[in-house]
C-alpha cells in the first residue's frame, strides 16, 4: 500500500523511493522502503565577513591654517566567520587634501574572523572655514566591492592675523629749538662753558666784584 505525504522543506530529504506528482503537489514515498529513522541533510550557510568601521564620523574641531591636529584612529573590525579582504582605505569627498593618513594597517590586508586593523588620520587645513572629507574602506569579493564602509571627517580652518601684534609707539622727544632763537643761543652758551680751567677764576672774580660793590654801598649808606 502507498501513502501520500505532504511536501517537506527543501533542506530535508527522506531516504526512500520518491515519486513526484506536480498535479497534486505531493511527494509520494513507498512506506515499506522508509528506514526506521529518516536521514536529514542540512544545507550549510556560506561563510561571510561582518564588517564595522568605528567611529563612523569624527570632528577635528578648529585648527589654525597650516597646523596639524591630534591624530584620530579609525578601527575596522570583522566579527564574521570569513576573512575581510581590504583593497583600500582611501580619503575622498570634498576636501581630501586637508586630511592625511599617518598610518594604515588595513590596505591590502585580509582581516581574519574576529580580527581588526586601524587607519590613523590628521587634519591640516589649507583654507579657512569648514572642511569635509571621507575615509572609505573597500573590499574585494569575487572582483566586486560588497562590504564598503565610510567614515565622515569634518574640521574648521582658522586664519591667523597677518603679521604679529602692533609695535609699541615710539617715545616722543621734543624737537630741537631752531637756531638763532634766544633758547638756542642760551643752550649753545651753556654748552660752551668749560667745566674746569677758566670757569673757576671767572667765578671768583665775579664774587670779588660783588663783595666790593656791597662794601661800597654800605659805606655810602653810613655817610648819609
Amino acid at each position: 500500500m502507498r501513502k501520500t505525504v505532504p511536501t517537506v522543506a527543501a533542506l530535508a530529504v527522506l531516504a526512500g523511493t520518491l515519486a513526484w506528482e506536480p498535479a497534486h503537489a505531493a511527494l509520494r514515498i513507498a512506506a515499506d522502503d522508509v528506514p526506521a529513522e529518516p536521514v536529514v541533510y542540512l544545507a550549510e550557510a556560506e561563510a561571510a565577513p561582518v564588517v564595522a568601521l568605528s567611529p563612523a564620523s569624527h570632528d577635528f574641531g578648529t585648527q589654525d591654517l597650516g597646523t596639524t591636529s591630534a591624530p584620530q584612529a579609525f578601527t575596522i573590525s570583522n566579527t564574521g566567520d570569513a576573512p575581510y579582504n581590504i583593497t583600500s582605505a582611501a580619503l575622498g569627498g570634498t576636501n581630501p587634501g586637508d586630511f592625511a593618513k599617518t598610518s594604515d594597517t588595513c590596505t591590502g590586508k585580509a582581516i581574519p574572523a574576529y580580527g581588526t586593523c586601524k587607519v590613523t588620520v590628521v587634519f591640516t587645513p589649507v583654507m579657512a572655514g569648514q572642511r569635509t572629507a571621507t575615509l572609505t574602506v573597500t573590499d574585494a569579493v569575487n572582483g566586486k566591492a560588497e562590504h564598503i564602509r565610510v567614515a565622515n571627517l569634518t574640521g574648521t580652518g582658522r586664519a591667523t592675523p597677518a603679521g604679529g601684534p602692533a609695535p609699541a609707539p615710539a617715545q616722543q622727544t621734543a624737537p630741537p629749538a631752531p637756531s638763532g632763537t634766544p633758547a638756542a643761543k642760551a643752550k649753545a652758551k651753556t654748552a660752551e662753558l668749560p667745566v674746569t680751567g677758566i670757569a673757576l677764576p671767572v667765578l671768583l672774580a665775579i664774587g670779588a666784584l660783588l663783595v666790593a660793590a656791597g662794601a661800597g654801598l654800605y659805606r655810602l649808606a653810613r655817610q648819609r
